[in-house]
C-alpha cells in the first residue's frame, strides 16, 4: 500500500504512518460539466489516487466506501 494510506482498502482498519513514510500523489482535475471517467482513479470524497480500483472496497486515503 502507498505510504499515505490511512485506511486499509479491504477491511477499512485505520493505519498509522510517520511523516517520513508519507508520499503524495497527483490526480487529474476534471472541468465542470465534463464526463466522468469510466473507472476513476481517485476518491470522490478526498481526491486520493486509488490503485487497483477494481478490487477496492474503501478509499485508502479517507476510508470512504468506494
Amino acid at each position: 500500500m502507498p505510504a499515505d494510506t490511512k485506511f486499509c482498502d479491504n477491511c477499512n482498519i485505520k493505519l498509522e504512518h510517520s511523516v517520513q513514510e508519507k508520499e503524495t500523489f497527483e490526480y487529474e482535475v476534471l472541468e465542470k460539466g465534463s464526463p466522468s471517467p469510466k473507472n476513476p482513479n481517485f476518491c470522490a470524497n478526498c481526491g486520493a489516487k486509488l490503485t487497483n480500483i477494481e478490487s477496492l472496497k474503501f478509499c485508502e486515503g479517507c476510508g470512504e466506501k468506494i
